[in-house]
């Protein structure tokens, strides 16, 4: 639980800090896009820290993969939650293009 609180709660004070913050030459479209997808990884971080403690508790509770069941937790919470923040960050700046051309589009 304190890992969970301590890889969440540093990155909200850096994305509200970004908020308020922001560079210059930064767009304000451009901080809140950078800002959406901090909180997903947040959330995700902190999502993928708890993932790791049932993939770890389900693995001990088998007999037979017991004994290396702290070796293959991490190791399982860490591409799981690797390959669904990746995911999620490349549909979020996809998002954004798709909004960004359609707003393009609709100005001529």
């Amino acid at each position: 639980m304190v890992r969970s609180f301590d890889g969440g709660a540093i990155p909200t004070v850096l994305m509200i800090r970004f908020l308020l913050n922001p560079p210059e030459e930064m767009l304000p479209e451009e901080v809140h896009h950078q800002c959406m997808k901090l909180g997903m990884s947040i959330l995700v971080t902190s999502g993928g820290i708890l993932l790791e403690e049932v993939i770890e508790k389900f693995l001990m509770a088998q007999v037979w993969i017991a004994p290396i069941a702290n070796f293959h937790a991490p190791v399982i919470a860490g591409l799981s939650t690797g390959l669904i923040l990746s995911l999620l960050t490349y549909g979020i700046d996809k998002l954004d293009c798709s909004v960004h051309e359609r707003e393009k589009s609709t100005d001529k």
